[in-house]
């Protein structure tokens, strides 16, 4: 199974790219193709609200970095997204690839996604990972992948005060997560 990660990690060794390769780490394990896209090092142009895609039923038309993505996106079985916080929401580099995302509904606002495909998520605060306010900003976020046949299989949010230990609970999590990620 092919396995996409979108990645908006600016800082090497960043809490959220931490947890997102050890998630890639069990779905290689598992047997899984993992391509990335690493989005702060991509030229992405935001959504220009053309409408093509969803007239013409067809694929972004904007000509950039993220263009085989969408192929790639019709054959893949999971998606893993790893988003910083920034001003208590996913980043703006992170914004602009779910607002892309316009493009996978159809003129009628159906899923053009032939398929379900399983989505897992990370997500790092400076603030401790019990800190709720930032939730629901990630649910919000979450709800435009679940809209086009993106089904939850697993979210992790790393604090300012997780512990990231190779033997720690997150890592073990994100590892499993990676790891039981199957064919539907």
């Amino acid at each position: 199974m092919k396995v996409l990660v979108a990645a908006a990690n600016t800082r090497p060794g960043s809490r959220a790219w931490k947890v997102a390769q050890k998630m890639m780490e069990g779905a290689k394990a598992a047997g899984h193709e993992v391509k990335l896209y690493p989005m702060d090092k991509m030229a992405v142009m935001g959504c220009q609200n053309c409408r093509v895609c969803r007239t013409e039923n067809r694929n972004c038309i904007l000509e950039d970095a993220l263009s085989p993505y969408w192929t790639d996106l019709s054959e893949c079985g999971a998606v893993i997204i790893s988003a910083p916080n920034y001003n208590s929401q996913p980043s703006g580099t992170m914004i602009t690839f779910m607002n892309r995302h316009y493009c996978m509904l159809d003129g009628e606002k159906q899923p053009k996604l032939d398929h379900d495909v399983k989505l897992l998520s990370v997500f790092a605060q400076g603030a401790p990972a019990s800190h709720e306010a930032y939730r629901a900003n990630y649910q919000w976020y979450l709800g435009c992948f679940r809209s086009k046949r993106l089904i939850d299989a697993g979210s992790i949010v790393v604090g300012g005060d997780s512990d990231l230990s190779e033997d720690g609970e997150i890592m073990k999590q994100a590892y499993q997560l990676g790891l039981g990620l199957t064919e539907a």
